[in-house]
């Protein structure tokens, strides 16, 4: 999730943004459009072809071509036509992504090694090939307490859910 925020606003939010030499260009849907002005503006770049640019006005506030777009990008940046990226003071931030506790337990359990799943391990943990996180895991489980143990008596349960 990325947001562009000036003057106490925020001017645009999504989780499909895409980055190019560094900007988040957001998709013109998930643009206050309330807060962007025309203006005359216009850059050329050798590889993404001629910007277009908007001034971001708040509450009275403008920065001047603070926005901009390109309607007819040349075909390397066909993917940022008509996306909108933020410069001059806007500030841009992408946020991580908030994933439901729900989700990352059902994930879990999908990619977990059964000896964290069943509460036995009779192989060695350098063993198991799943992702750093799980083998990480594993490499507490036997006859450790691990961080996952609170959810133990609960992991059967889960499991159905997941599968």
């Amino acid at each position: 999730m990325a947001k562009a925020s000036w003057g106490g606003k925020i001017i645009a939010e999504s989780s499909a943004t895409v980055v190019v030499e560094g900007n988040q260009y957001f998709p013109p849907e998930s643009v206050n459009k309330e807060f962007l002005k025309p203006s005359n503006h216009t850059t050329v770049c050798p590889w993404k072809g001629t910007a277009h640019y908007f001034h971001v006005a708040v509450d009275g506030m403008q920065n001047d071509n603070a926005a901009w777009y390109y309607p007819q990008p040349k075909p390397a940046a066909a993917e940022i036509k008509d996306r909108i990226a933020f410069w001059n003071g806007v500030r841009v931030k992408r946020c991580p992504l908030r994933i439901p506790p729900l989700y990352l337990a059902i994930s879990f359990l999908k990619t977990a090694p059964s000896c964290i799943t069943n509460r036995t391990c009779s192989s060695s943990p350098a063993s198991f090939s799943g992702s750093p996180d799980t083998a990480i895991t594993s490499a507490y489980a036997p006859g450790a307490i691990t961080p996952i143990s609170p959810f133990m008596s609960s992991i059967s349960a889960a499991r159905d859910v997941a599968d």
